[in-house]
């Protein structure tokens, strides 16, 4: 495919010759009737409207059907024709690119530095898809982009993707006869794209440094009112993991509750669940834990593990307002999902073991052990019966049944 679209480009760029510099689309509609006529039979199409209209509109889909052949068969006709059809559309000046930025640039009222970026702006560019309005548009965009960055170091914060201002405020913490201030990264509102470019600058400055300062205020008596109402004693942590997580919390995260340590949370857990492993992440903690399902049939019991995905920032608004923790909802609900597809897909595969042991009329205990025989061996703690499992265990299933079926066809 790679191939034949390289072979169409080339193709494309060499048919323009014949054409003014114009595409094929273009250029044909130049063409006589007679001519177009000659091309068709020459392509082997005879039966077609010899009307003018029609002519062109079968020779552009022709061309746009993209078969390289037939391409290739129109640039030949052309090309022995030897004849350019010359556009009647005024040219313009066949300027250099860089002579044609120069020239336009010269037209505007730029600074230095304008210059230079409308200059990189457009260096990619065909010299003919630069126009006046297409350098004034960019030129406003540059100017966007330079008041943007002027006041960004003004104010001392850097615009996000949302143009709301991120900057670091230190913040003072008063808790257990302890004072230390932390760098937290805040936020300003969000300002819209036609206020920042429409704005005064200097009185833009002004309004942002008011904001910043609005901000900081309210995160401080955030601060204040969270130490205020932490409860002593705290039922999950001690005074020194509370100090700790305060201090230790980064400038930023994706939460809005202070981060605790893996191994506080993996203990909190445990006391609620019993053993379990967890793993941190940004927005959710992934709790692992034993579980075992009596299998249906059977006196015997799958162990597995289960996963249960906690949303972090509401497992952090518990635990540091005192909550009680209660998991049991969440770990039955996924406990329900995970049981109830492997029992559908063991039924599945019950179904096709047992279309090959027909011969045996085994009951529903019996077929139901001997899948369990050769399954059982492929699941290690886990409840997937994934695609490949299914057919390992199909396989070895025909395998250990294949004496009995020989020894029922015989009698």
């Amino acid at each position: 495919m790679a191939k034949k679209n390289k072979k169409n480009t080339k193709i494309n760029q060499k048919i323009r010759k014949y054409f003014d510099d114009d595409p094929f689309d273009v250029g044909v509609a130049r063409v006589s009737s007679h001519t177009l006529s000659e091309m068709f039979n020459t392509l082997g199409i005879y039966d077609i409207d010899q009307s003018k209209d029609m002519l062109v509109k079968l020779s552009r889909m022709l061309w746009s059907e993209g078969n390289g052949d037939f391409r290739s068969d129109i640039l030949n006709f052309f090309a022995n024709e030897g004849k350019v059809y010359k556009s009647t559309t005024p040219k313009e000046p066949n300027l250099d690119r860089d002579d044609k930025i120069e020239a336009l640039i010269g037209e505007l009222n730029v600074t230095q530095e304008e210059a230079v970026l409308l200059h990189e702006a457009f260096s990619d560019v065909r010299s003919k898809k630069i126009t006046i309005e297409k350098m004034e548009s960019k030129l406003r965009h540059i100017r966007y982009n330079l008041k943007k960055e002027r006041v960004e170091k003004k104010v001392d914060a850097f615009f996000d993707i949302d143009d709301s201002l991120e900057f670091n405020a230190s913040l003072h913490y008063i808790l257990y006869g302890q004072s230390f201030h932390k760098i937290l990264t805040l936020n300003t509102k969000v300002y819209e794209y036609e206020y920042l470019q429409e704005c005064d600058e200097a009185q833009l400055v002004e309004e942002i440094l008011e904001e910043k300062e609005r901000v900081t205020l309210k995160k401080q008596k955030e601060i204040d009112s969270f130490i205020k109402n932490l409860k002593e004693p705290h039922p999950y942590l001690s005074q020194k993991e509370i100090v700790g997580a305060l201090r230790a919390t980064p400038p930023k995260t994706k939460v809005s509750y202070p981060l605790l340590k893996e191994g506080i949370l993996s203990s909190i857990i445990a006391g609620e669940l019993g053993d379990v492993e967890i793993e941190l992440h940004d927005e959710e903690l992934l709790v692992r834990m034993k579980e075992s399902l009596k299998l249906p049939y059977a006196e015997i019991s799958q162990e597995y593990i289960l996963e249960l995905h906690v949303e972090l920032n509401s497992l952090l608004e518990d635990i540091w307002g005192a909550n009680e923790l209660d998991f049991s909802e969440a770990v039955n609900e996924s406990k329900r999902e995970h049981e109830e597809q492997f029992l559908a897909d063991l039924q599945a595969l019950v179904e096709e073991c047992g279309s090959y042991a027909e011969l045996l009329h085994l009951s529903k205990e019996a077929l139901h052990d001997k899948v369990y025989t050769v399954l059982l061996e492929l699941l290690p703690s886990s409840l997937d019966i994934s695609p490949k499992i299914v057919r390992k265990s199909v396989r070895r299933f025909v395998h250990n049944i294949h004496d009995e079926i020989l020894k029922k066809q015989r009698y």
